[in-house]
């Protein structure tokens, strides 16, 4: 069995919060100099990100492809070649993708001047679905004898999250009487994990029809599970300008726009499958699978996420797994003076 050795390097998140502590304790100092009050200020916003998450998405979008060829072209298959004399197929069978991401950020600023600040955000991005898939297919041999195939994932779920501590630089320009443009730029770790978890049950039964009774039996049912976790540290990169408007001397809103780069490839994790009470566990680096199937009806050949590289030595992925969060955004919130 390989073992590891052991890490006895300082957290990443020890290092960085002792950081914070230090530019807050000469945020006080500063404050404290200046002997003026409402220098600080705490904002608690959300909005809309669009991000991608390109790769964990090919979860859902090839667990439809695959489905799709193992069924519907195998069916029409089998009934052009005189197997069957026709089938029909019901259900929801499309596994929907993660996102879009529903930010929620708490950010506590102190003004350095009165075109100046700083700040430190912390933000909570959250991307995810989780939903029954309900799958049934018939195969109509002859007037008395049909099969039914039927498929159930419960849940069929895809989840991704991070946390962000940034300190951000804001600029402030005056456009009015309590209104203000804001542009800053930010930068922190992203702390990052994602999930992927599908139950599913499938029978196969044998239907024959006699003198008007229907008879079913039952040839072959099958039940398991496969889940899959990971977590890594990447890099949050931002810039958003916001529209600021003033309710009172200490409470106001805002409305603003932001883009931001946020990746992660270095995401690890355990994974877990069980079929028919088998269990299997694993550990590893995700990345992205170059997977083929082929049959005398169709092929289907791409790259889907995995971490589960216990197969043989020689079974390694195609390429690094990424956890994108990069994209635009949509913000609104409420800000307190102090």
């Amino acid at each position: 069995m390989r073992t590891h050795p052991q890490n006895n390097r300082v957290s990443p998140i020890r290092g960085y919060a002792h950081f914070l502590f230090r530019i807050g304790m000469l945020m006080v100092s500063f404050s404290a100099a200046a002997g003026q009050s409402q220098h600080w200020r705490i904002s608690l916003d959300s909005g809309l990100l669009f991000a991608p998450l390109d790769d964990l998405n090919r979860i859902a979008g090839h667990g439809h492809r695959l489905q799709e060829l193992q069924f519907d072209r195998f069916l029409d298959y089998l009934q052009s070649i005189g197997k069957i004399r026709s089938w029909s197929g019901s259900g929801d069978d499309r596994p929907e993708r993660a996102g879009p991401t529903w930010p929620l950020t708490l950010s506590i600023q102190y003004r350095l001047t009165r075109r100046f600040s700083i700040s430190f955000t912390l933000a909570h991005l959250r991307a995810g679905r989780s939903r029954r898939l309900d799958l049934q297919y018939e195969r109509v041999l002859n007037e008395s004898i049909t099969q039914r195939e039927t498929l159930t994932y419960s849940p069929f779920s895809l989840t991704a999250t991070a946390w962000v501590p940034k300190l951000a630089i804001q600029w402030r320009i005056p456009l009015g009487p309590g209104t203000n443009l804001e542009p800053s730029l930010a930068a922190g770790p992203l702390f990052a994990a994602c999930h992927w978890l599908q139950n599913w049950d499938y029978s196969w039964d044998f239907v024959y029809t006699s003198q008007g009774q229907v008879n079913p039996y039952l040839l072959y049912s099958s039940s398991g599970s496969l889940e899959m976790k990971g977590t890594g540290l990447g890099l949050d990169m931002s810039a958003d300008i916001r529209l600021t408007r003033e309710i009172s001397e200490r409470v106001g809103f805002f409305l603003g726009i932001a883009y931001g780069f946020r990746r992660v490839n270095g995401i690890s994790g355990s994974g877990r499958e069980v079929r028919d009470g088998q269990i299997r566990e694993w550990r590893g680096r995700w990345g992205m699978r170059q997977t083929t199937f082929t049959a005398p009806w169709g092929s289907l050949e791409e790259e889907v996420p995995s971490n589960d590289w216990t197969d043989s030595d020689s079974d390694q992925p195609a390429r690094d797994f990424i956890l994108d969060f990069s994209g635009f955004s949509l913000q609104g919130g409420l800000f307190f003076r102090f």
